[in-house]
C-alpha cells in the first residue's frame, strides 16, 4: 500500500462521516448543523482533485448541488422538509456521479417511505421514551409570540420525519457510485 494509496482512500472520509454525523443528529435533535454541509463540500473540493477530477467537471458537480439546493428550497418553503435536509441534499449531490443521481434520487424516496412507516409504528407504541417526531419548534422566532407547530396545526402535534436519515442512508447505499470513482 502505497502513500498515495491511503490518501485517496483518507480524503474519502468525510462524506460516510458526515453522513452518519447528520443521520444522528437528525434522528435524535430534528436538526442538522450547518458543519455537516460544509464537512461535505470542503471534503468534495479536497477529494475531487486527488482522485483527479479537472475543474470542469468539479464546476459540474458543485453545479449539481447548488440545483438540488434551488430545488430543495420548494419542499422547505412549504414545510415539508427541514431546512438542514435541503441543504444536506445540496452537500451530497457532487459526491454523487451524474449517471447515478437517478438511484441516489430513488433511494431516498425509498428511504424516506421506510423512515415514515417506522415514524408511524413508533407514534403507536404505548412505550415511554420512544421518539414520537412531534415538532413544537417555534416556527416564527423572530417575533415575540411563539407560534409552534403544534398551535399552527390547530392544537395537534405535527409529526416531523427526520429526513437527514434517509437522505444519509441513500448517500451511504449510492457509495460506490461516488463522482470521484467516474472521472
Amino acid at each position: 500500500m502505497t502513500a498515495a494509496t491511503v490518501i485517496e482512500g483518507l480524503v474519502l472520509l468525510p462524506y460516510p462521516l458526515a453522513l452518519t454525523w447528520a443521520m444522528c443528529s437528525d434522528l435524535t435533535r430534528l436538526r442538522i448543523p450547518n458543519a455537516v454541509t460544509l464537512v461535505l463540500v470542503g471534503g468534495f473540493l479536497i477529494a475531487a482533485p486527488v482522485h483527479g477530477l479537472g475543474l470542469e467537471r468539479m464546476a459540474l458537480q458543485i453545479g449539481f448541488g447548488l440545483a438540488a439546493l434551488a430545488i430543495g428550497i420548494v419542499p422547505f418553503a412549504f414545510g415539508a422538509i427541514g431546512g438542514g435536509d435541503a441543504k444536506l441534499l445540496a452537500g451530497t449531490v457532487p459526491w454523487v456521479a451524474p449517471t447515478a443521481l437517478p438511484e441516489f434520487l430513488i433511494w431516498i424516496a425509498l428511504c424516506g417511505g421506510i423512515l415514515a412507516a417506522v415514524v408511524l409504528v413508533f407514534r403507536r407504541l404505548p412505550i415511554d421514551g420512544l421518539p414520537r417526531f412531534e415538532s413544537t419548534r417555534t416556527v416564527n422566532e423572530d417575533e415575540d409570540e411563539t407560534v409552534t407547530a403544534k398551535s399552527k396545526s390547530r392544537g395537534k402535534p405535527r409529526t416531523v420525519l427526520p429526513y437527514g436519515v434517509a437522505i444519509g442512508c441513500a448517500g451511504i447505499i449510492t457509495l460506490p457510485n461516488l463522482s470521484v470513482f467516474t472521472n
